[in-house]
């Protein structure tokens, strides 16, 4: 009898297969592509300015048109609604400085709130801001008319 010779006839070659330490590379690429995708598409819209509406006045020639959000109290008595409509204009005011604002949609439940502070991400153009969306910030305190009234006293 004769002893058989099992040899493999081929062995693996590199060449052909992606080897481990390369899938490890694409795969890792691959996540970070899609990390960096979420930041940039999670973050886009906060590089937009913030400005109170006496910084907004201060130089407003390099922001007509572009962008921009502008914090403020309602001034009172500015909240116009013309009959059946849901455009409305309005004036935020911080300090001395007023800034006249439209807005069309349904405005949140707080926006004539005395107490609450509003913010417009819209853009400014001619003399006036055209708000794109409108955000009111829950008012951290409420403050009575006049000290009399407050008794500290349970109810």
């Amino acid at each position: 009898m004769s002893e058989l010779n099992i040899t493999p006839s081929s062995t693996p070659s590199s060449g052909g297969l992606i080897n481990n330490k390369t899938r490890l590379i694409l795969v890792l690429a691959v996540m970070a592509l899609s990390l960096g995708y979420l930041l940039y598409s999670a973050l886009g819209n906060n590089g937009r300015y913030y400005l109170t509406v006496s910084e907004f006045f201060e130089d407003d020639s390099n922001i007509a048109g572009r962008p921009v959000r502008v914090v403020g109290t309602l001034a009172p008595g500015s909240h116009v609604i013309p009959q059946g409509t849901l455009d409305h204009s309005f004036a935020l005011m911080e300090g001395e400085s007023m800034l006249g604002a439209f807005y069309s949609g349904v405005l949140p439940d707080l926006f004539d709130n005395e107490h609450s502070e509003i913010v417009l991400e819209g853009q400014y153009q001619g003399g006036a801001f055209q708000a794109e969306s409108v955000i009111v910030k829950c008012p951290s305190k409420y403050q009575a008319e006049n000290s009399d009234e407050v008794t500290g006293e349970p109810v």
